[in-house]
This record gives structure tokens, sequence and C-alpha cells, in this order.
């Protein structure tokens, strides 16, 4: 009997680097109000920085869901999400519960995705 992991695999990788390309695509076509988050942080130019970043989330999603050196683009992945995760969802700083907690669940599930991340590119298989 064939075994399930590698279809498995190829979904899991499919599924989280497609889901990096929906979130970079945003960005990548207008900074918009993350720009604003990027300057709060002192980033310089935060509209180019958001951009970048945005268009290096799709980039790098697109070689995770193709299988291409899923490792090296798992770690880009990792390293993106990391300020990302601070500067959009920094639940701490909000002051209406509602808002803190969709904010905190936001960051949680970053969190997730992030030692999902950490899992593929520090993990012995490709």
């Amino acid at each position: 009997m064939a075994s399930p992991v590698r279809p498995l695999r190829f979904l899991a990788r499919a599924a989280v680097g497609g889901s990096f390309v929906v979130m970079g695509w945003g960005p990548y076509l207008e900074a918009g109000p993350r720009a604003v988050k990027a300057a709060a942080l002192g980033l310089p130019k935060p509209e180019l920085a958001v951009t970048l970043n945005g268009g290096a989330m799709v980039v790098a999603g697109v070689a995770l869901a193709c299988g291409i050196a899923p490792r090296a683009s798992s770690a880009v992945l990792a390293a993106l999400l990391v300020p990302t995760t601070l500067a959009g969802h920094a639940y701490w700083n909000e002051t209406d519960p509602r808002a803190r907690a969709q904010q905190r669940t936001h960051f949680l599930k970053n969190l997730c995705m992030l030692c999902g991340l950490l899992e593929v590119a520090l993990g012995d298989e490709q």
C-alpha cells in the first residue's frame, strides 16, 4: 500500500504556500494602511518595505506551493512572518476588548503558521 505522506506533504505545502501568495498579493499591489503601521515601527520608506515584503511572500509562497526549495522558501516565509505579525497583530496595544481578542486570534494563528514553517525549514525531509 502506498504511503499517504507524500501526497499529504504536497497538499500541506500547497495550502500554506498558497496562503502566503494570497496574503502577500494585496500588500504587493497596494501598501495601504500597512505602510502606516510600518512607519510607526520606524521603518524607512515604509511603503516600499510593505511592497517588498508582499512581493517576497508571493515569490516564496509560490516556491513552497510548487515544492521548489521547500526548506529555503519556508525559512524566508518564517522570517517575513515575524515582523508582519508583530506590526499587524500587536494585540497587547489594543484597548477595545473585541479588537484585542481579534488581534490575539490573528497573532496566535500566525504563530502556528510560523511553527509549521519552521518545521519544514528545519525538518530532515524534503
